[in-house]
């Protein structure tokens, strides 16, 4: 479901500073948020986890997308002193939510702060907080470190729950389906802390502040609940006209881009009604 690339090399910061829209000086150990990385249009292309490492920074998101966006990171290296990795099939990401799992982990003392985006770090093992709720975890690390802390989980969260939970805290997986279509601003980027206005310039950079400042965004995510199962890429449609498009669906829960003005009853996708939440 998840992978990670690896950025190494004596200019890793600086290359993924110029690049991604998070600023790298706030990744700590204590402190894993989200970042996107974008087209020079300023629409995003990924969406990824950002986690310390030793030497450089995990950029962890969906495996479908892993590659291409290597080949197009790799295409702005030109002499940085950078390595772009991809996780091999040892790296694992699990997220649980269960009270036996998460003592386990309390017990091996990985249990982050209950703040957005806190985590900890400790002998290859990293545990991610999403949201204050702390209503379940994210645990990344190869298999050889899950067996060395004895982190055997009893009921880890499977796919589509794992999936339901983001979506419930309206983050929005970017997969080929939808890279390079929707700008940050358009997925609640900024409402989610994956945004850094105070940096230098990145890929995209000036769209998106461009956005900021003029502080009117006429389209955006936002959540509902699916009578029955909807697809992405499905059409959101008000009294028969198309007005928006199914970002993230798992299960009953649903992401979907369309005009502000219209987050309301009466959305159907797929001929299936949308519930606002």
């Amino acid at each position: 479901m998840y992978s990670q690339i690896s950025v190494s090399g004596e200019d890793a910061q600086s290359f993924l500073q110029g690049q991604l829209t998070q600023d790298l000086d706030l990744v700590t150990s204590g402190h894993s948020p989200l970042a996107g990385w974008c087209t020079p249009q300023g629409r995003v292309v990924a969406v990824m986890r950002l986690l310390l490492l030793p030497g450089g920074f995990g950029l962890v998101m969906p495996t479908a997308i892993v590659h291409d966006v290597i080949d197009g990171l790799s295409i702005y290296k030109l002499r940085a002193r950078v390595s772009l990795k991809p996780s091999g099939e040892r790296w694992r990401a699990q997220a649980i939510a269960n009270s036996t799992d998460i003592e386990l982990l309390n017990a091996r003392h990985l249990m982050p702060p209950a703040e957005r985006n806190a985590s900890c770090h400790a002998d290859g093992i990293h545990v991610v907080c999403p949201s204050v709720e702390k209503d379940y975890l994210e645990v990344y690390g190869e298999d050889a470190a899950f067996s060395i802390a004895g982190l055997d989980f009893v009921k880890p969260l499977s796919n589509d729950d794992w999936q339901a939970s983001r979506i419930s805290h309206g983050i929005t997986d970017i997969v080929p389906a939808t890279s390079g279509k929707f700008t940050p601003h358009m997925l609640n980027m900024d409402k989610l802390g994956a945004l850094s206005f105070d940096k230098g310039c990145y890929t995209g950079q000036e769209i998106v502040a461009r956005t900021q400042h003029l502080g009117s965004v006429k389209r955006r995510v936002s959540r509902f609940r699916a009578a029955a199962p909807v697809a992405i890429g499905d059409s959101v449609s008000l009294d028969g006209t198309t007005v928006g498009e199914i970002v993230a669906a798992a299960e009953h829960e649903v992401l979907a881009v369309l005009p502000v003005a219209l987050q309301q009853v009466g959305l159907h996708a797929a001929e299936i009604a949308l519930e606002p939440c």
